[in-house]
């Protein structure tokens, strides 16, 4: 059994962090941000927008990464609250079920966020750490034997259509929205979903 766990929005603060590359909040985005709904571009623009008085040029999808683009951004994304506990217990789960774990994370739009993720893990987990796979094809690691946890329901939807287990992780930008605002109960819905799969392979 593998089990695979995202890096942005699972583990990392991706989004705060950009929010402060372009001068407001998290909560000042949530504030625009419709709950279900992917794109933060659109809403961010609005918070922008509000926290300029009005002055402020669009950001469009280009500005935005061009803004993200360096590799220090991505190199020192802050975790979010519970990533320790979330790895720790998928470890233990990984651990106990005679599982290997590793993280499944898609690059952006960025070149530098390849090298910025290498660089986040190994300062994270020492130099030798290798337990990682970066692509924008996380579909190709589904079979029946793995397990994806990610907070994008088109990459869940597209991974278990292609064999594997999905587990949706809960965030204020996907269907299971309500489930997200106690970052710590998210936790424990992820790592309790997991040990269901665990306890409850898939059959040939």
């Amino acid at each position: 059994m593998k089990i695979f766990v995202d890096l942005d929005e699972v583990v990392t603060d991706f989004i705060g962090s950009a929010c402060a590359v372009f001068g407001i909040t998290r909560e000042q985005l949530n504030a625009e941000w419709e709950p279900g709904v992917w794109d933060m571009v659109p809403p961010l623009n609005r918070a922008v927008a509000k926290e300029r008085g009005g002055n402020s040029a669009e950001i469009t999808e280009e500005r935005f990464w061009s803004a993200l683009n360096k590799e220090s951004f991505w190199a020192n994304l802050p975790l979010l609250p519970g990533s320790t506990e979330l790895l720790e217990g998928i470890a233990a789960l990984a651990k106990q079920h005679g599982a290997e774990w590793y993280f499944l994370t898609s690059p952006s739009l960025c070149p530098t966020s390849y090298s910025g993720k290498v660089r986040f893990l190994q300062q994270q987990f020492g130099r030798t750490f290798n337990q990682f796979f970066i692509t924008p094809h996380k579909h190709l690691f589904a079979k029946s034997d793995s397990i994806l946890i990610d907070d994008r329901e088109e990459t869940v939807k597209k991974f278990t259509a292609n064999g594997g287990k999905g587990i949706l992780f809960p965030a204020r930008h996907n269907s299971l929205h309500a489930l997200s605002s106690d970052r710590y109960h998210v936790v424990d819905v992820a790592l309790g979903a997991l040990e269901y799969c665990l306890f409850h392979p898939a059959k040939n």
